[in-house]
């Protein structure tokens, strides 16, 4: 099958947007133009202004977004942001274990400020990804501020979620590959437990929202106890269709 027919097939079956379809289209119609010429083979040599060029060059990062999303390749950030809370807090759990024991090895000395400190309590650090930017993490569990004006300690206390954040998304990312999902549909199911509408997720995750509808039917068929364990509760559809159905009706409109 070559590329247009796959990409047409992407947007058969509701993966792919009818705007990404066509801008994916454009980008690879000029890469089968390729010449010698830089400009040329870029389909740059005719533009008039830098304003066009600029133009192309943010369709293609935006096909190139739009294929890392489809692929699963950058679930980590939004998953982060907006995954259901039972996961959100397993895999920040995780990290802080795996920073400790990272801490151990490395960074022995701060830790022990941390863990000396009677306003810690480092295994249940938690923190706010969204209201979160580096250097400075809104913590919402783990450690009592009321009072505290330490801004040494504070420091390390930062420099301590930062580390775990990193290890936050090796979780996520370690999570999705173990999963018996793919990383895609692994995205859709914690996205979906956190209650979100198909529109916002569908945009989160720059597919088509009847694609997400379709594919809760099937994720909740084919979890598996991996899955539930992490996310403690899947949403069942309320017309479930089994997978096999979905399948025919995925084919009919190939």
């Amino acid at each position: 099958m070559g590329h247009a027919k796959r990409l047409q097939k992407l947007c058969d079956i509701q993966i792919l947007t009818g705007g990404d379809h066509g801008s994916l289209v454009d980008v690879k119609d000029r890469r089968n133009n390729l010449v010698h010429d830089a400009q040329t083979r870029a389909g740059l040599n005719e533009l008039e202004s830098r304003r066009e060029v600029a133009d192309i060059l943010e369709q293609t990062d935006r096909c190139a977004s739009v294929l890392l999303a489809i692929s699963g390749k950058n679930i980590e950030s939004v998953i982060a942001k907006r995954g259901c809370e039972p996961y959100i807090d397993h895999a920040q759990s995780e990290a802080i274990a795996d920073t400790i024991t990272t801490w151990e090895r490395e960074q022995e000395d701060q830790l022990n400020a941390l863990r000396s400190c009677d306003r810690a309590n480092l295994e249940d650090l938690r923190w706010d990804v969204e209201e979160s930017n580096p250097g400075n993490y809104d913590i919402t569990d783990g450690f009592d501020f009321e009072g505290f004006d330490d801004q040494e300690l504070y420091n390390i206390l930062m420099h301590f979620v930062e580390a775990a954040e990193e290890a936050f998304l090796d979780r996520i990312d370690a999570d999705a590959n173990e999963s018996n999902l793919d990383r895609f549909d692994f995205a859709l199911l914690v996205l979906l437990c956190g209650g979100h509408s198909y529109e916002d997720i569908a945009r989160w995750l720059d597919t088509d929202e009847k694609y997400v509808q379709r594919k809760e039917n099937v994720i909740a068929w084919r979890a598996s106890k991996f899955e539930k364990d992490l996310v403690e509760e899947i949403p069942r559809p309320e017309n479930p269709i089994w997978p096999s159905e979905v399948a025919e009706d995925e084919g009919d409109t190939c």
